[in-house]
Formats: structure tokens, C-alpha cells, sequence
């Protein structure tokens, strides 16, 4: 607070944002602060955690203890759908960015696996792309001790793997069948010599992977060679999991009681928000002190359940329906508790996230909806290839005057940079990333059942004819992926096609 005054902004983007407002529509800024336009944004903070100390400080500790005897190998993460495990994981991360350790990362999807081995494929997409930006003389010396060590069975990798080929380069080597024993128990110890190699005591090597309870058997498996072999001191895995969406004969529960057995392991629990810390949370917010947002606190915790992805989906979607919003009469944020107390809310964080995707551009919508399609993300380039108008969609006239500046790619891009402004998508390099699963699985939702196959059938043909001829290999499997999801064709050609499709994307699973 300077001369009196309250800020409500945390950019001047958003400043800018305002002031544009009330040049082009002064008529509504004039009316009663109920029904004035929604000024002063409500900013969500993503650099502090709450009531996640402990966890942090955890997790830290094991991280830093990397290579030494007796400590963890393994730290097993368990939690509901949006209590913040993976955001707690993000954020040591993110404190141990200026170290030399490796942090990859890597998720898997409940509503697409196309291709095998999808979240370590992503993580090992990282650690190529951290070795690359290092230039051209580190990713000499990483070849170099790499294929010292693994030599001639470096193609086994590369064909599952395709984006080792950044530091590898080519191999003649002829791919593995993995699907037999003797190919799997090999493919796996080339996998874990490859892992041996690239952790050092200069650069340790942590492995992240979210979701687990939608793991594959081999992706667990791989995970094990790597925990388990004495050999690889300057390695960690962090595995997340919804412990409430497994039952003690679930293949996940299976994996870790083994794995426990057989490795030093770390674990713990992200439970509910507390009071104290959704007070804290919503106090930060809208910078006004603790003891004056406790009421109001109060209230967001008993409709949430101190949920901690509900809490600030709630607390938008009352920002959004002005329940809060920044008084220009007093000069300060103010909420309206009875209409907040009346408001229904469901159990369900979905429907919520469901009801808010609604609220946006039809377009907005349509362009969230193709993205849900294929993933929890999808890099710029592929969402180049399918992102489409759909015919009938009515476009507003300020819509169609931004339409007249761009073209039908970038408008769709302007759309979800608008979903990215809403908090449900976030932009993570060239990939546009759902916030939540949560999210992706509410604009998916929002398809009906009866239109889905055509969605699908018509994102994975688009994909293939505009895919370059040098690429088209590698979305093999998101092409086959949306096909098979797909409405069947009624002719017999487009049958055989995807027919000879699955055979060719066999094959190369196979490899």
C-alpha cells in the first residue's frame, strides 16, 4: 500500500490490460461497482507453495543426498487428483535448476499412450534438449562416453527412443524386438547401462514420473533395472501416484511393494490445504491482510474441501462471475459472502472446470477441445496440423476483426493463449500443457460421445497429410492413436489403410 492506495496489479501487462478496457466500453466502468467491468486481476501466485514446507524439505534433503550410501533411491509420492504432488516435485525442480543435476520429467496420460513407453520417451526428450542447448561440444563428449559403454546396441535405443538421435546421430545398428524375453531382458540392460553412463557424480540424473497409476508394465519395469542396479549410484526416481484411484491387486500396488523390497525408499503424503493455508493463499491473492480475509476464507474452504487445485479454480470462477472484484469506490478487493455462501458447488473439480471452459469463446472451446483430443499436451508444430475452424461455429465480430490480422493457425493460437490467460493451460517451451488432467479431461468431456470418432478420425488424417515426409515417422503412433479412436470408414480402402497402419506402427513398437 503506497499513499493510501492498494495495488491490485502484478504487471504492467495487466495495467495495460485495464486501461484498454475502459477506453474502447467506458459505459459499463460507469455504472454500479456490481455491475462494472472486472477490474484488477486476480493474481494466483505460482512461485510460493502452501503447507507444503515439510514435503519440500523432504524432498530436497533426499535430492541433495544423491550418490551418498544408505540414502534414498526412490521417493514414492501419493495423493488425490489436484492436491499438488507434481506441483510440489516442479517447484524443487525448479530450486535445483542452477545445480548440475539432470531433472527430467515425464507423465502418463490417461486419455492417450500412443507409442510405447510415452513418459520416459518425454523425459528422455528433455535431457536431450538440456544436452543440445549446451552446445556443440558437450553433445560430443556425451555421444562420446555414451556409446563407449554401449557401442554397437546403441540403435536398440535410438529405435524406441527416437530422440536420442539429437546426441547420438544415425546408428546402422538393426532395432530389438522387445516383445520376447530374451529381447526385453536385453533391451532393459542396454536401458540401464544407458542411464549408468549419463548419471555422474558431476551431473546426477533424478527421474520424474507423474500419473503412475496409468503406467505400462515395461515403463515400471525399466524403472526397476534402474533403482535396483548397485552400479548406478547418481540416480533418483520420484514417481507420483493417486493413491486412491489403486486397490492392493492394482499392477501399480504390485510393482511398488517389489520395488520397496528392493530399494531404499522414501514416502510420503500431499493431503488437503488447511484453513490456515487457503486463508494465507486467498490473503496473498488480493493483498489484504490474514485477519481480514478469515470470513471469507472460511467459506472457500467448506465449498472445497481445501483442495488445493479447487481452491484457486473456485476462487477464478468467482472472479469471473463477479462474487470478487476489486472496488474502485473503496479502492480495495470485496466479495459478496452471501451470493458465495448460496453458490452451489459440486464434488466434482470436472464439472466446475467444466462450467468455466463454457464460459469462453466458442472457438476457445473448440481449439481446447482438439488439444484434449490428443493429450495432456502437444508441441506447436503437430497442433499446426489439426487445428481447424469447426463449420458452423458462429465468431463474434471482435473475433472476426482479429481474424482479419492473422491466419487460421494463428487465430487458433490466439485462442489458447486466451485458455493460458484463464489459467487452463499453461506454455511449457513449444508445447501448450494443460494445467491439470483435470481440465483436459473437462474439455474432453464437453465433446459429445456421438461426434468423438469423427473428432479423432479427422485430426489423425489431417496430421498425416500435413505431416513432412521427415516426420511423419515419428507421429506414427499419435496418427494410429486418433484412427483407431477414430469413426471406421465405410470404404474397404480406408479399412486396409488403417489396417496396414496398426501393422506398420506394430512393427516399429515392436522395435
Amino acid at each position: 500500500e503506497i499513499g493510501g492506495y492498494t495495488h491490485c496489479y502484478l504487471s504492467a501487462r495487466d495495467l495495460g490490460n485495464d486501461l484498454y478496457s475502459i477506453i474502447t466500453d467506458l459505459e459499463p466502468i460507469m455504472s454500479s461497482c456490481y455491475t462494472q467491468l472486472p477490474l484488477g486481476q486476480l493474481e494466483l501466485t505460482e512461485n510460493k507453495l502452501y503447507g507444503r514446507r515439510s514435503h519440500i524439505m523432504k524432498l530436497m534433503s533426499v535430492c541433495q543426498g544423491i550418490g551418498i550410501n544408505d540414502q534414498s533411491k526412490i521417493i514414492l509420492i501419493s495423493g488425490y487428483s489436484g492436491e499438488g504432488k507434481s506441483v510440489v516435485v516442479k517447484y524443487v525442480k525448479q530450486m535445483l535448476k542452477a545445480t548440475g543435476v539432470y531433472f527430467i520429467s515425464g507423465k502418463f496420460d490417461q486419455l492417450q499412450q500412443a507409442g510405447p513407453l510415452p513418459a520416459i520417451n518425454a523425459a528422455l526428450a528433455e535431457y536431450c534438449d538440456h544436452i543440445v542447448s549446451k552446445g556443440s561440444q558437450n553433445i560430443l563428449d556425451t555421444r562420446k562416453a555414451i556409446t563407449k559403454e554401449i557401442n554397437n546396441d546403441i540403435g536398440v535405443l535410438t529405435a524406441v527412443f527416437p530422440c536420442l538421435h539429437k546426441i547420438i546421430g544415425e546408428s546402422a545398428a538393426n532395432p530389438v524386438e522387445v516383445a520376447s524375453g530374451e529381447s526385453q531382458n536385453r533391451f532393459k540392460f542396454i536401458f540401464q547401462t544407458f542411464f549408468q553412463t549419463i548419471s555422474t557424480p558431476a551431473h546426477p540424473v533424478i527421474l520424474f514420473l507423474d500419473d503412475l497409476q496409468w503406467s505400462d508394465k515395461l515403463s515400471l519395469q525399466l524403472v526397476r533395472t534402474l533403482v535396483t542396479n548397485v552400479e548406478t549410484s547418481n540416480f533418483l526416481f520420484i514417481g507420483s501416484y493417486r493413491d486412491n484411484e489403486i486397490d492392493a491387486n492394482h499392477p501399480l500396488s504390485v510393482e511398488l511393494k517389489e520395488l520397496k523390497k528392493e530399494a531404499s525408499n522414501t514416502n510420503f503424503h500431499v493431503s488437503s490445504l488447511t484453513k490456515e493455508n487457503v486463508n494465507e493463499l486467498i490473503s496473498d491473492a488480493i493483498h489484504m491482510p490474514q485477519e481480514l480475509t478469515v470470513t471469507f476464507s472460511d467459506i472457500v474452504y467448506k465449498k472445497t474441501s481445501g483442495n488445493a487445485l479447487f481452491v484457486t479454480q473456485f476462487l477464478r470462477s468467482l472472479w469471473d462471475e463477479g462474487l470478487l472484484y476489486f472496488s474502485l469506490e473503496s479502492n480495495t478487493w470485496k466479495w459478496d459472502i452471501e451470493s458465495i455462501k448460496r453458490k452451489e458447488i459440486h464434488d466434482d473439480v470436472g464439472l466446475l472446470m467444466s462450467n468455466k471452459i463454457l464460459q469462453l469463446p466458442a472457438e476457445c472451446q473448440h481449439a481446447m477441445k482438439l488439444l484434449a483430443c490428443v493429450g495432456s499436451s502437444c508441441d506447436e508444430t503437430t497442433l499446426s496440423m489439426f487445428m481447424r475452424r469447426e463449420k458452423g461455429t458462429k465468431v463474434k465480430t471482435s473475433a472476426k476483426r482479429a481474424r482479419r490480422s492473422v491466419d487460421e493457425n494463428e487465430y487458433h493460437f490466439l485462442m489458447l493463449k486466451l485458455a493460458i490467460d484463464e489459467g487452463l493451460l499453461k506454455k511449457e517451451g513449444s508445447s501448450y500443457v494443460f494445467v491439470h488432467d483435470q481440465i483436459q479431461n473437462a474439455a474432453y468431456s464437453l465433446i459429445p460421445e456421438d461426434e468423438r470418432g469423427r473428432m479423432h478420425r479427422k485430426i489423425g488424417y489431417l496430421i498425416m497429410e500435413h505431416s513432412p515426409e521427415d516426420k511423419i515417422r515419428d507421429l506414427l503412433f499419435l496418427v494410429v492413436d486418433q484412427l483407431n479412436r477414430g469413426e471406421v470408414g465405410k470404404e474397404e480402402r480406408e479399412t486396409t489403410g488403417l489396417a496396414k497402419l496398426n501393422l506398420k506402427a506394430g512393427k516399429k513398437a515392436m522395435s
